[in-house]
């Protein structure tokens, strides 16, 4: 059944628009993922990864991530980027694309073959190394940096990451990919119907019939959002996922990606390819009143003008970005139908004109016969007068802040995880290679443990609308965040307590529900990903396991 135009609510005046975002006070600062770069080619030291994370055992295969500076004069295929390995030319290769904050980058993948190389090394990555650029590249002792790695013996790996393997499994509309001995192949039955289900709804949205069956990797690792999309299907699913939200809807918005690539060109523009499948998902986490949240993002000065947020849509903070491009979309289509919209969206191709703002224009104007201003004046006029529900504010200000110090907690701790710099690895390649760890491994200190279990619970305390309890549980985070990983609170000296007790008896831990002086702790053992109950109380001495 294909989505109809709906007659929406109008009223006279006008709301003040001008084309400077309100600078966000009513959130905390947003943390972008890049830092400032040098004016000249330089590498961005925080942005060079190798992979996979956190360790390298004897056996990987690594891969560099190369992240630069790149001045607008210089093409980045212009640009070469040498590795060495303790001092030995290992590779050279182009830098070849910009990551979703915007970096020029290059992804060397599986250059390096450890399985000779227990030990210590040095990794020396060099920018313009004969020096061919001149012009933009006044000071070249940026283009050089090193990293320091050790590469562990094979027999040091955690059971489960030795014994990791694909497993698949093919549904009515997917061909399912999970991981041996991980939370998906425990949950796998669920996740067929599920799979089957979501990418049914995401048909019946967008009215466009699958025309294969899709790859779908449910992987034990958070990256961005906790999903991607591009010929294939991404979703995080791990049983301590703290990037929060609903797993339904992430495996909804992903499959409007991937059905959406059936009728839109290589021209597709970011701002409309995540307004549909937000739109078509219901809503961004969860299922929520779009325009009720767009209406609280304008009346608390967080509202990004249209023609900013579709030029550069990426670097907008996320959320606000995901639901004014959801809240846009839903407003056309309730004004012209999907069909029109649909029409609309596969019209706009952004490699005609170097304005996209200006593309969607020329399209709304071919399409509606009006354009983007009028149209972005029209949707906040109806905003004005749209009967929002009583918790629109406080709940979307709570879903910005947690995202906010869920990213701190990433740039800090996690900082391979984060959206606008992640690597997002064509999962396609690793299953034929029978790579696993790319998409399994990650940091697992005591700190990641503590501030995702912490994440964790304030995402639920969040989506069941207890805001007090996700404020209280957000402030602690903040707290330790700020202290550089100390306990900054009774609260976060509760759960490094928890935590440590637990990971002493050898669980680890994912779920710490903390009531009072007794808590819950939903654990598992290294042989297994069957999740254990663990009961803690507290007296004057601390916390104890009672069983």
């Amino acid at each position: 059944m294909e989505p109809t135009a709906t007659p929406w609510p109008t009223a006279t005046a006008l709301p003040t628009l001008t084309n400077t975002p309100v600078p966000p006070t009513a959130t905390p600062n947003l943390p972008t993922g890049t830092p400032t770069p040098s004016l000249d080619l330089s590498l961005i030291p925080e942005r060079l990864s190798i992979y996979p994370v956190p360790k390298l055992y004897a056996g990987d295969w690594a891969t560099f991530q190369v992240t630069a500076y790149v001045p607008e004069q210089i093409s980045l295929n212009t640009v070469d980027v040498d590795i060495y390995i303790n001092d030995e030319f290992l590779v050279r290769q182009e830098l070849d694309g910009r990551n979703l904050g915007g970096d020029a980058r290059a992804i060397v993948a599986w250059a390096w073959d450890t399985s000779q190389a227990v030990g210590d090394y040095t990794i020396t990555m060099v920018l313009d190394p004969d020096d061919k650029i001149t012009v933009g590249d006044e000071d070249p002792s940026n283009n050089r940096h090193e990293l320091y790695v050790t590469v562990l013996p094979d027999n040091a790996r955690p059971l489960l990451d030795a014994n990791a393997a694909w497993v698949t499994q093919e549904t009515d509309y997917a061909y399912i990919h999970v991981i041996a001995g991980t939370a998906a192949e425990r949950d796998l039955p669920e996740l067929v119907e599920m799979t089957d289900k979501g990418i049914a709804e995401a048909s019946e949205r967008l009215a466009e019939i699958p025309k294969r069956k899709f790859d779908v990797y449910f992987i034990d690792r958070v990256i961005g959002q906790g999903g991607y999309a591009g010929s294939a299907m991404v979703v995080s699913y791990l049983d301590r996922n703290y990037s929060g939200g609903d797993i339904y809807n992430v495996l909804v918005h992903e499959a409007i990606h991937l059905l959406d690539r059936q009728f839109v060109g290589d021209g597709r523009l970011n701002f409309l390819a995540e307004g549909v499948a937000v739109w078509g998902t219901g809503g961004h986490y969860k299922t929520e009143d779009l325009q009720g949240r767009a209406k609280a993002l304008y009346e608390q000065g967080l509202y990004v003008p249209l023609p900013a947020l579709i030029d550069d849509f990426y670097p907008v903070q996320h959320e606000i970005g995901y639901l004014q491009a959801g809240a846009f979309v839903e407003f056309l289509v309730a004004q012209y139908g999907w069909p029109a919209v649909r029409e609309f969206y596969t019209a706009v191709d952004i490699r005609r004109v170097n304005s996209r703002a200006a593309e969607v224009d020329e399209e709304l104007q071919r399409a509606f016969g009006k354009s983007l201003e009028q149209l972005e004046q029209e949707w906040l006029t109806v905003l004005q007068v749209y009967d929002a529900p009583a918790t629109a504010q406080l709940d979307t200000l709570a879903t910005i802040r947690f995202y906010n110090i869920m990213r701190q907690y990433q740039l800090q701790y996690d900082p391979t995880a984060h959206f606008l710099n992640a690597w997002l690895p064509r999962p396609n390649e690793l299953l034929a290679q029978g790579f696993t760890a790319e998409l399994n491994r990650h940091p697992n200190d005591k700190i990641n443990l503590v501030l995702e279990s912490m994440l964790t619970e304030a995402d639920i305390a969040l989506r069941n609308g207890n805001y007090e309890d996700t404020s209280v549980l957000l402030n602690s985070v903040e707290r330790v965040l700020n202290s550089q990983g100390g306990a900054a609170d009774p609260l976060s000296k509760g759960y490094f307590e928890i935590v440590t007790i637990a990971t002493d008896w050898g669980f680890e831990v994912h779920r710490v529900e903390i009531n009072g002086a007794d808590a819950t702790v939903w654990a598992t053992n290294p042989y297994s990903a069957v999740l254990q109950k663990l009961t803690f109380s507290r007296n004057q001495n601390g916390w104890f396991l009672l069983q």
